[in-house]
């Protein structure tokens, strides 16, 4: 019975044995086949010369992003490839076997045949014209653009430039030739193209000045395209492309192919450093809190327990002298720590979390609901449902609302506290303020979009405005010369009057972007106001109560008195706008006196003595995206036809050109608040 026994024992082991081999070797065989190159041993990979993806020159391995990030992923897994130049399509080379791989194929082509791996590059189109040849690159609606000839370029066009008549041409190059010869008006060219067409122009467009603007409604990506025999390989290849990117080795590759400035690259890299560095400091922070108390509170079990049996009163005489050092820890830590109920109780919180949030104590916030600290209350329902998930939550950035009503971001990772049975379970937290470093990251953006915008602004305003020059001064000597009942003279003066209005905008286009002659002298905004009433009166209607609410202590300012005037009316008109039920309209002055906590939200910001002026509606105010892009031109909300966009733009140019601020107040169903500050002078015959 025994020996048979054991037989029977010994005949199990041997089956769970080669059970487990055949899985090794079916484990092993499962990643052989996905990470095996082709028959031969090597990948090819094909090439053709397209800057930025590929380069070559003769004699040498080719080059390019593609390459770059290719050749590292393959060399990363141990697989030998071989780069192959190909003539024709790159489906043509994988349908007919010429090529494994095709590092570059876009994901919305779809051809039959091809397998196309999960997207590792973006790429977004452009809309390229000659300088000063469309008055409005946005609107392209019976404009000839060229494009080429494949089907995701056609859905992109379709899809992005609704009403264009569209002129298909073999490639990119034929596309951009089209515009420089005047064929066609515009071409919609991939972005990665058009940065290699930047550094090599082809022939005929040498020294024609364009236009580039992108489309971020056209956004084409690309994945890895193999044969069916090669979509493991290109897989494998996808998944280590992803794992370089997660260890820094994509972005210095890309940052190596990037057109970007060195400053840029700098500065980016520095925010990105920045961020890095606090997180983690917090995982720092919240590991050496969590083992601190730990560790204190196993030292208190062992001393209550060794304790406990000798003399009562002496262990917890102990007990509380430890728990005054964890009071101590929790005052006295620089990260804001905070624990809460799960109803949104907030049983304890140490004086730097109060900070945080605008409170003057930490016995001030313990009185105030957890919900009421996030910017949005049903944010507060979406973390504790991960946290439900979950267990604890690391680096999350938290949007919180601070005691003034104001917005910040904090760095939080939250865990969920089970205290056992009959115990509510409670959420304990440990913050970092990084309302700073968002600050930072928005300001960076929105300065060199407007600084982009101002300076392509200006470049065609001073093009367009001396043909307008030409335009106007040619039709005003025809009028001259030309009989009173000319059947010419009413065309003639419909052109004079269009050619007007357009030097018109080319004017606030210049105020925007700062390169508009001032004549500045030393005035008195008091002046300003009381010269335009009456014409304000008039121009906001009966509807809209106007108030003047001038300080007449105020000081002088030095800038040009026409353009203050323009400044008073567009901000006039666009309260009247923001009113069309009627309202009130104030203009206040008053002296102020700036420091550098008012300057927190601008780094461009004034400091010092100053004279303000107010102008408040009464009118439906704007949300954030609006607020967002309130300065910048040819933005309105407006229906077609009835606004330029270019109002608020031109105010904001002008205030930068004299050397002000002009901050925005506003808040949907609140009415709106623009604060112009311009450094106040000495008062010396003052207009």
């Amino acid at each position: 019975m025994t020996a048979r026994h054991h037989r029977r024992s010994l005949a199990q082991l041997a089956t769970w044995v080669v059970i487990a081999a055949m899985a090794l070797v079916a484990i092993a065989g499962g990643v052989w086949l996905i990470l095996r190159p082709p028959p031969g041993g090597t990948l090819r990979i094909g090439y053709r010369i397209q800057p930025p993806f590929y380069f070559a020159s003769e004699g040498k391995r080719p080059d390019g992003i593609a390459v770059d990030v290719l050749s590292t992923a393959a060399r990363r897994l141990g697989v030998d490839v071989r780069w192959t130049r190909i003539e024709g399509t790159s489906w043509e080379a994988l349908r007919s076997r010429a090529i494994d791989l095709w590092p570059t194929s876009p994901i919305a082509a779809n051809i039959p045949g091809i397998a196309v791996t999960e997207p590792w590059l973006e790429s977004t189109f452009f809309v390229i014209s000659r300088a000063g040849a469309l008055e409005n690159q946005r609107d392209l609606s019976g404009k000839r653009v060229a494009l080429t000839e494949v089907a995701y370029a056609e859905e992109m066009f379709a899809a992005a430039l609704r009403g264009a008549v569209r002129i298909t041409k073999k490639s990119s190059e034929q596309s951009l030739q089209a515009v420089c010869s005047g064929e066609a008006d515009a071409a919609f060219i991939e972005g990665r193209q058009v940065q290699g067409m930047l550094l090599d122009r082809p022939a005929g467009c040498e020294g024609v000045a364009l236009t580039f603007r992108q489309n971020p409604a056209a956004v084409l990506v690309y994945g890895i395209g193999s044969t069916p025999d090669g979509a493991r390989a290109a897989d494998a290849l996808r998944a280590e492309i992803s794992r370089m990117g997660d260890d820094g080795t994509l972005a210095a590759i890309h940052s190596r192919w990037s057109l970007a400035t060195a400053s840029e690259t700098r500065l980016v890299y520095a925010l990105q450093q920045a961020r890095q560095r606090t997180r983690w400091s917090l995982y720092g922070i919240g590991a050496m809190t969590v083992a601190f108390l730990l560790s204190l509170w196993q030292i208190q079990r062992n001393r209550a327990a060794r304790r406990l049996a000798e003399h009562v009163s002496k262990t917890m005489a102990d007990y509380a002298r430890q728990q005054e050092r964890y009071r101590l820890l929790f005052e006295r830590n620089m990260a804001g720590v905070v624990r809460a109920t799960l109803d949104g109780k907030i049983l304890d919180c140490n004086q730097a979390f109060a900070r945080m949030l605008g409170y003057e104590s930490r016995e001030e916030l313990l009185a105030v609901p957890a919900w009421q600290l996030y910017a949005e209350p049903s944010d507060r329902k979406a973390i504790l449902d991960r946290l439900q998930e979950e267990g604890a939550i690391s680096n999350y950035e938290n949007h919180v609302r601070r005691r003034d009503g104001t917005s910040g971001w904090l760095l939080e990772s939250v865990m969920m506290i089970d205290q056992g049975p009959g115990q509510p379970v409670i959420l304990e937290s440990t913050t970092i303020d990084i309302t700073a470093q968002r600050r930072l990251e928005e300001q960076y953006r929105q300065a060199q979009k407007l600084e982009s915008i101002g300076r392509l602004a200006g470049g065609v305003a001073h093009d367009f405005n001396n043909l307008l020059t030409a335009i106007n001064g040619y039709a005003e000597l025809v009028l001259t010369d030309l009989p009173d009942d000319s059947e010419f003279r009413g065309p003639l003066e419909e052109i004079r009057k269009a050619g007007q209005r357009a030097a018109s905008l080319t004017q606030q286009l210049l105020a925007f972007s700062r390169k508009q002659l001032l004549q500045p002298v030393v005035l008195n905004l008091n002046a300003i106001v009381a010269d335009a009433e009456k014409l304000l009166k008039r121009l906001i209607g009966e509807d809209i109560e106007f108030l003047a609410q001038l300080d007449p202590a105020i000081g002088s300012v030095r800038a040009d008195q026409g353009q203050m005037h323009q400044v008073v009316m567009n901000l006039a008109v666009n309260a009247r706008d923001a009113m069309p039920e009627g309202g009130r309209l104030t203009f206040e002055t008053a002296n102020s006196d700036l420091v550098a906590a008012d300057a927190r939200d601008d780094p461009d910001a004034i400091t010092g003595p100053c004279v303000r002026l107010s102008v408040r509606d009464t009118g439906h105010g704007m949300d954030p995206e609006t607020r967002r892009r309130v300065f910048e031109p040819f933005f309105t909300t407006k229906g077609i036809g009835k606004g330029t966009g270019l109002g608020l733009s031109t105010v904001y140019g002008i205030v930068k050109q004299s050397g002000g601020q002009i901050v925005l107040r506003t808040a949907p169903g609140q009415g709106t608040t623009f604060d112009i500050y311009l450094p106040r002078v000495e008062d010396t015959d003052s207009r």
